[in-house]
C-alpha cells in the first residue's frame, strides 16, 4: 500500500508538471487561422508528456539504484564485520 501511495503522488506531480510544460509551450503557439496551430499543439502535447514521463521515471530508476547500493554497503559492511 506504501508503494501504490509514492506512485499515485509521483503520477499526480508528473501529469502537474507535464501541465505547466504544456501550457507555457502552447502560450507561444502561432495565430490561430495560420493551419499551424493543430500540429503544434499536437507536437507540444506530447512533448510535455513525454519529457514528464521520461523525468518520472529517471528519478524512480535512481531512487532504485540508490536503495541497491544501500544494500550492497550493508552488505559489505557485514561482511567485513563477521
Amino acid at each position: 500500500m506504501k508503494k501504490t501511495g509514492k506512485y499515485i503522488i509521483c503520477c499526480i506531480l508528473d501529469l502537474g508538471f507535464s501541465a505547466c510544460l504544456f501550457f507555457c509551450l502552447v502560450a507561444g503557439a502561432p495565430q490561430p487561422g495560420s493551419g499551424r496551430l493543430g500540429g503544434y499543439v499536437f507536437c507540444a502535447l506530447g512533448f510535455s508528456l513525454l519529457t514528464g514521463g521520461l523525468l518520472t521515471g529517471a528519478l524512480c530508476h535512481i531512487h532504485t539504484l540508490q536503495k541497491k547500493v544501500e544494500q550492497l554497503q550493508e552488505c559489505l559492511k557485514n561482511r567485513t564485520e563477521g
